[in-house]
């Protein structure tokens, strides 16, 4: 882990790599660079108008302790304090709509990727840890980003008019605002490897958490029936420690950098403050132009603590950016552009061979499926059935040989567009909460409630009329409300309704009784021309 971190610094302290982040940030707030600039203007605009209160008020304190009229004065004061407020508050509410826009855009430009990224390049990640990748870190990128640009910007032009203004009046106190501040910076950025490192550890910490929590709350009737309640609490229990150790770690040492960044301005308010006092005992400058050289040295100083409060947040950005760029990087499927749907098509491997990490699954297969019929999968576990069904539905690549789809003189490669042409029942319970409608139409959104139940009845799921809400009957997570055997052939009918030219049914009968199974697998062979050629995946002869 430790290693990592230090490839990781490394990598950041190359100039290369500060222009990859660069260039990533700029791409991803491209789209929001208009408001991002309005809401700077009003921070200058809100800049200006805290200088003019410095002045104002030192007018008011002048004024009033020479007993000069200070009403209008005062009054001015309270203005420009009313002005500062309400525009606070309208740049409040616009950020907090923009940063939400942002993480929106982030996350479903990630989410578009994730739906059209290469399978292999995505199953090496844990859903859990894709969830807090596509959320957490998505939604951090987009605070951070939001924020501290603006800030970033609103800092640097604070410092300059604060310096500029002060050095006018006190050389000496300008100088000495300027000459301290760096030295809390420095210990800001020599804790700032250990913080990176920390906040990475705590990204991973958090998709371990979700990872874990994802993993129970999907097979909870797992966990029940082997009675391994007490063991999940312990291993939550161990996680969040972890979290909590990390957290913690990275507070200390947060809390730790701002105290002793704090000494440093402290130090250097007390020092303006002596100064002032000397000067005003002396009758060199009035109680006015004190408050006025307190207001312009804290001015200076703050912008400089903000630029050590900011540390941590470009870490957090840098931290989350790299666990983004991490799944932008998987490559995308490779599609062929097909525009026409066939009726009929036939699929043929030739001298087809697949390796998982060096372990060969698939050696040399050839064979030529036409269009139209029913073949029969068969073998015991570990023999490649899945493999061979996920190479057709092009979710992993042979690694020799060749597979094409072929219908009338043309002949399709295996790509991503080729699952227009398939429809698919997976292993298991494979429906979405929502109604029945709901997941019908997840085969062909354009359905009519005829096509519908005419499929339900193909696939011997005339229990749907049955139910009191029909297709309005609302399924829960994993079809709760209906029995493995009714999910199954609901999840049938779904793929009936695809109409497709070719058909995968893997294990899709396991849950029925052999009567159904017969009567879906007749109705299938005696659609005469609208007949798929289907795939059925088997561990037994039928």
């Amino acid at each position: 882990m430790k290693h990592k971190f230090k490839k990781l610094w490394a990598l950041l302290k190359s100039p290369e790599k500060v222009r990859m982040y660069a260039v990533w940030i700029a791409k991803q707030t491209k789209h929001f660079w208009p408001i991002l600039l309005l809401m700077t203007l009003v921070n200058v605009v809100l800049i200006l108008v805290g200088f003019a209160s410095s002045f104002v008020s030192r007018a008011v304190v002048d004024n009033a302790t020479g007993g000069m009229p200070y009403a209008r004065a005062f009054t001015t004061m309270i203005l420009l304090t009313c002005v500062s407020i309400l525009m606070g508050v309208g740049v409040g509410v616009v950020s907090t709509y923009v940063n939400e826009k942002f993480a929106f855009r982030i996350r479903m430009k990630n989410f578009d990727h994730f739906l059209t990224a290469d399978y292999l390049g995505l199953s090496k990640f844990h859903t859990g840890d894709l969830l807090t990748r596509l959320t957490s870190d998505a939604g951090s990128v987009a605070a951070s980003i939001t924020s501290a640009i603006p800030s970033l910007i609103m800092i640097l032009i604070r410092l300059v008019v604060a310096f500029v203004l002060l050095y006018r009046f006190s050389p000496f106190l300008a100088l000495s605002a300027l000459l301290l501040a760096p030295c809390g910076l420095i210990v800001s950025l020599l804790t700032g490897k250990k913080l990176k490192a920390l906040s990475v550890e705590a990204k991973e910490n958090e998709a371990a958490y979700r990872s874990f929590l994802q993993e129970r709350a999907a097979n909870i009737s797992v966990v029940k029936t082997f009675c391994m309640e007490e063991e999940s609490r312990k291993k939550l229990s161990e996680l969040v420690n972890n979290t909590i150790r990390t957290t913690m770690k990275r507070t200390k040492m947060g809390v730790f950098t701002s105290n002793i960044v704090r000494c440093f301005f402290t130090l250097g308010y007390l020092l303006s403050f002596g100064y002032c006092i000397a000067n005003l005992h002396e009758g060199i400058i009035t109680y006015g132009t004190m408050t006025l050289f307190l207001s312009l040295f804290s001015q200076i100083q703050q912008p400089l603590m903000s630029l050590g409060n900011l540390l941590p947040q470009a870490i957090g950005i840098l931290a989350s950016a790299d666990r983004i760029m991490e799944l932008e990087n998987i490559p995308d499927e490779a599609r062929s552009g097909m525009s026409e749907l066939p009726h009929k098509v036939s699929v043929s491997f030739e001298n087809v061979s697949f390796s998982y990490d060096q372990r060969d699954v698939l050696n040399n297969v050839s064979f030529s499926a036409q269009a139209n019929e029913l073949i029969g999968i068969m073998g015991p576990s570990g023999v490649g059935k899945t493999t061979l069904i996920r190479m057709i539905l092009s979710l992993i690549q042979p690694s020799a040989g060749k597979i094409s789809f072929r219908y009338a003189d043309t002949s399709e490669p295996l790509t991503a567009d080729v699952r227009r042409m398939i429809a698919y029942v997976p292993q298991g319970n494979t429906l979405l909460s929502g109604t029945i409608r709901e997941n019908l139409l997840f085969g062909n959104p354009s359905a009519s409630e005829d096509e519908m139940y005419l499929a339900l009845d193909d696939a011997d799921a005339g229990f749907v009329r049955t139910l009191p809400d029909g297709l309005e009957t609302l399924l829960g997570e994993k079809a709760t409300g209906l029995s493995e055997g009714q999910a199954q052939r609901i999840a049938i009918a779904r793929a009936f309704l695809r109409k497709a030219p070719v058909m995968i049914l893997d294990e899709a009968t396991s849950a029925l009784d052999e009567d159904s199974e017969k009567a879906i697998l007749t109705r299938l062979s005696e659609k005469t021309d609208s007949t798929p050629l289907c795939f059925i995946i088997t561990h037994r002869p039928r």
